[in-house]
């Protein structure tokens, strides 16, 4: 939950103050909603080292991109 808020919002801070289209900005921030990849997952099968955490992160972070999209994409049409 806390990746998917700070990065979007840091997101949203650093391209405001990069002076990028708002366009730019609409798209950066709806890319960092998205829940966290699986990657850490099959790191972590390939390696033998803490699958468990990375799959628990990524069903948390689906979980709670529900409720992250959603807000994000209300959001989204106030940026200008």
């Amino acid at each position: 939950a806390l990746k998917n808020l700070a990065h979007t919002l840091l997101t949203f801070i650093i391209a405001r103050l990069m002076n990028c289209p708002t366009q730019m900005v609409r798209e950066a921030v709806l890319l960092t909603a998205i829940p966290a990849g699986f990657i850490g997952v099959l790191f972590g099968i390939a390696y033998k080292a803490k699958s468990l955490e990375a799959g628990s992160v990524l069903l948390l972070s689906s979980l709670t991109s529900a409720l992250t999209l959603a807000i994000t994409i209300l959001l989204l049409p106030m940026i200008r």
